[in-house]
């Protein structure tokens, strides 16, 4: 599991809070696309905080579109 989070690390990933109405069903679709995402915290029942790889979140667009949510980056 350390070299998981070593390898994220060395390859690089954002902090993203997506908000809207379907969180789940965005994060069905950025799975469907084989788009990395973990460390999902729920905040409140809008939003969600996790972790995306910097490949996932240029590609993470059309799903946040199709599902009507807004992604922010944290950090």
């Amino acid at each position: 599991m350390f070299l998981v989070y070593l390898w994220n690390y060395i390859r690089g990933y954002v902090i993203i809070v997506v908000t809207g109405k379907s969180v789940e069903r965005f994060i069905n679709i950025c799975s469907k696309r084989q788009i990395l995402l973990w460390d999902i915290l729920r905040a409140d029942d809008e939003s969600a905080v996790m972790k995306a790889s910097l490949r996932g979140f240029r590609l993470m667009r059309p799903a946040a579109k199709k599902s009507g949510c807004r992604v922010h980056i944290r950090k």
